[in-house]
């Protein structure tokens, strides 16, 4: 509770909000279902007019292109406004359920890596890095994209699984399934895991799979009456096809998107989270646990899979935001790391130290720093996406420019250079 209290206090500081047109369903959902009682988006548009990106027709209903689950979790922050008699902008109400998601996921890690390190203060110190030198912090916490839900529930299924001697464990089957109807492409995830209970917890099979089963009843159940087809898996993302003016489908080079996802400037793992290479160096102890192999092949198959999409640098967005939902798989390996190299060789503690400050400062940057406008000028990076691979000009160098210029602004007047009149 402590853990996630502090990182809601932060997340809270400045309350900025970085939503768009991926974000507004979850935004506007809670209004229909509050006051329509339906999870479609018909009140908001006439029967003829143009929709924007992200809502489509589908049956004679506006539909969310994005799955509802983040718009769901929406719904409490706007029944608390509406009690306390409060009115506010939806993406203040968004702002807020970010924040709370996203604390909710810090609170979870903190009980997974429980766990995992040798001692509650190990755990403590890697669930700080999660909170503040992750996209956690930067992304998660300022706009309500689907990657909060997915940090929480894939967080909260591992509080189980990684304690297998747990009565609970059953309960990790619900949290992945809501992780899959939330993004579908966590069934990579999903997948390995459970293939982990159904060979080391057969005991706790039925109960596993029952949990299971519950959310993707919902997803299948709204896909089929919203969607008309159980196959749309709760959204309009299919296969192949397209979103706004870009192409989609699996069909992208793979290594050179795996070199743009992992090293480089403007969308990579190890640039903007440095410390995740001592998570590299964690997996060779992933065999110290029956569940961590299975972790481990969610995790490369989720690179992967991002790597052939053909839009893998997401859009407009901070650093490596469609890899997040790795995150939690990263932090296991990152523990192992800690409690195999850092504590017991004092070698490496320097340079774990310089990743974890330079990963804190980084998305630091972030939170309270973009957008810097770099993602649209001097060219669209979905028109040109070669500009991640930029040195000189970057998002970071940008963002950072903005806080030297923020730093001067207040700083004191007699630290500021004195401004001496020219002499005609």
């Amino acid at each position: 509770m402590v853990f996630g209290l502090t990182a809601l206090s932060v997340y809270l500081a400045g309350f900025k909000y970085v939503g768009g047109a991926d974000t507004a369903p979850n935004e506007l959902l809670p209004i229909a279902v509050l006051q329509q009682g339906r999870l479609d988006f018909n009140e908001f548009f006439g029967a003829d007019a143009a929709l924007p990106r992200n809502y489509v027709r589908v049956n004679g209903r506006v539909v969310s292109f994005v799955p509802i689950v983040p718009g769901l979790l929406n719904v409490p922050v706007h029944v608390v406004a509406s009690w306390l008699g409060m009115t506010a902008e939806p993406t203040v109400l968004a702002k807020w359920t970010c924040a709370l998601v996203t604390a909710a996921s810090v609170a979870m890690m903190y009980l997974a890596l429980l766990n995992v390190c040798a001692t509650w203060r190990g755990a403590a110190v890697m669930t700080g890095l999660y909170g503040f030198a992750t996209c956690a912090w930067s992304v998660a916490a300022n706009a309500l994209w689907q990657h909060g839900p997915s940090l929480l529930f894939l967080s909260g299924a591992l509080v189980f699984l990684l304690n297998p001697s747990s009565r609970w464990l059953p309960l990790a089957g619900f949290f992945l399934g809501l992780a899959v109807f939330n993004r579908p492409t966590n069934v990579v995830f999903a997948l390995p895991l459970v293939v982990y209970v159904m060979a080391h917890q057969r005991a706790r099979l039925p109960l596993f799979a029952v949990a299971l089963a519950v959310p993707l009843i919902a997803m299948a159940t709204y896909s089929q009456v919203y969607w008309g087809s159980i196959l749309a898996l709760g959204q309009g993302q299919g296969w192949k096809g397209t979103h706004g003016t870009l192409r989609t489908g699996f069909d992208g080079p793979l290594l050179p998107d795996l070199a743009g996802l992992l090293v480089s400037p403007g969308r990579g793992l190890f640039i903007f989270s440095p410390i995740f290479l001592f998570s590299v160096a964690g997996l060779a102890w992933v065999r110290t646990r029956a569940v961590y192999p299975y972790l481990a092949i969610g995790a490369l198959a989720h690179l992967i899979v991002l790597a052939k999409w053909n839009i893998w640098w997401g859009g407009w967005s901070f650093g490596y935001r469609l890899l997040m939902e790795m995150i939690p798989a990263l932090m296991v390996f990152l523990a192992l790391a800690w409690e195999h190299i850092v504590v017991p060789k004092r070698a490496w503690r320097p340079a774990f130290l310089a990743a974890a400050a330079l990963s804190v400062y980084i998305h630091g940057l972030g939170a309270y720093f973009y957008p810097s406008g770099w993602n649209g000028s001097p060219e669209n990076v979905d028109v040109n996406p070669a500009r991640v691979w930029q040195v000189r000009d970057t998002e970071l160098s940008r963002c950072q420019s903005m806080l030297i210029k923020s730093v001067a602004k207040r700083a004191p007047a007699f630290l500021k250079p004195a401004r001496v009149a020219a002499r005609l």
